[in-house]
């Protein structure tokens, strides 16, 4: 997954405030099936971790789940961000090939 911070005015933000940016993200997730790090620390810069998808037990078909980015410094603990993941799984045996007697 690639994180980039965006400041919403970046041509007149100070260069010494955007070296000086650091933010130590907690994330969760809503499913076990997806797995991620317990933090990470962004700055001024593309950031870059990896998120896998575990099968197991998924039944065939669309899953949905939601990665969620919290401030470790913020009291209130506020959401500050989240990514939506979207795992699409077929079997073999889901993707029969059907066949007509009368199609050309």
């Amino acid at each position: 997954m690639k994180v980039e911070p965006v400041f919403l005015d970046s041509t007149s933000v100070p260069a010494d405030l955007k070296i000086d940016f650091n933010v130590r993200l907690a994330l969760t997730c809503n499913q076990q099936w997806v797995s991620h790090p317990a933090h990470v620390d962004l700055m001024h810069t593309t950031r870059h971790f990896v998120v896998s998808i575990d099968p197991t037990g998924l039944q065939p078909g669309a899953h949905s789940a939601y990665i969620k980015a919290y401030d470790v410094n913020e009291v209130s603990m506020k959401m500050m961000s989240w990514a939506s993941v979207t795992f699409l799984l077929f079997l073999p045996d889901s993707l029969k090939r059907v066949t007509c007697s009368r199609c050309p």
